[in-house]
């Protein structure tokens, strides 16, 4: 962490605002995420050691400059990254579709031919401790969804953790893959799974998501094999993961996620 002592940017300066953080111009060439009052010192640096693998991993990403301490909030400054989200980019012309799911299969792909080093967790321990702390499910549920979790093949890979067209910027040929925060090692099939389950909430038209998520595997599967009957076997144990997190800004994604977890997993009407 520098020393050096910084004041939060105007709000002019600001670029994006998601849960956990704002996004600032930051000099030039050099972008803030700042994280909101309430998280550590800890998340920062987590997440700026994982930034630096990422980078020199050589997989196309941001690079971590230092983290710094504005007031009471901690925050990363990454090199600035040119380009317009790859979501943005698709809804502006329908018609790119194909040419996004495949940008994005291929991508992915990519990340995955990475193995992952100590500095990355264990993916099957982060989603044990977010099963575990879902509300909406009962304690012996969660137990149950642990078991299944724990009988799953393990794997060293690098995962995104949360792989989806926002989460990629792309300028003219070129693509970088920003938001590494839930980066870990982990078998492909779950960080798969855990895209198309992205998708398939996503706020656009469900003909979109489907066939989003029909050329992205297809596209995956040209670059690298992937197991999809694994995947299957994903889908009520990411669906019960994703449960912790914030969907109030998601209407009906609760109830999906638990009709999954209830049909799929539970056999429940």
């Amino acid at each position: 962490m520098t020393d050096e002592k910084h004041t939060i940017p105007p709000k002019n300066d600001k670029l994006a605002e998601g849960n956990t953080a704002e996004v600032f111009a930051w000099g030039e060439g050099r972008i803030l995420k700042l994280w909101h009052s309430g998280y550590s010192r800890q998340a920062a640096q987590h997440e700026a050691l994982v930034g630096r693998t990422i980078y020199q991993l050589g997989i196309p990403s941001p690079e971590v400059i230092e983290l710094v301490q504005l007031e009471e909030r901690y925050g990363i400054v990454y090199s600035h990254v040119p380009g317009v989200a790859l979501k943005t980019w698709l809804l502006a012309v329908r018609q790119r579709l194909d040419t996004a799911a495949r940008w994005l299969g291929r991508l992915h792909a990519q990340i995955h031919n990475h193995t992952a080093d100590s500095t990355l967790p264990s993916h099957r321990h982060r989603t044990r401790d977010r099963i575990m702390s879902v509300s909406e499910l009962s304690i012996p549920d969660r137990e149950r969804l642990v078991l299944i979790l724990d009988a799953l093949p393990d794997g060293d890979q690098v995962c995104h953790g949360d792989f989806h067209p926002d989460n990629v910027l792309i300028e003219g040929s070129h693509a970088i893959v920003i938001d590494w925060s839930d980066a870990s090692a982990g078998p492909p099939e779950a960080d798969v799974t855990r895209t198309l389950l992205l998708v398939e909430g996503a706020d656009v038209p469900l003909k979109l998501r489907k066939a989003f998520n029909k050329v992205y595997i297809e596209e995956y599967q040209r670059h690298r094999t992937l197991d999809t009957a694994l995947t299957t076997r994903w889908y009520p144990i990411l669906a019960a993961a994703r449960l912790a997190e914030n969907l109030e800004r998601l209407p009906g994604e609760t109830q999906r996620l638990q009709t999954i977890v209830n049909k799929v997993l539970l056999n429940r009407v």
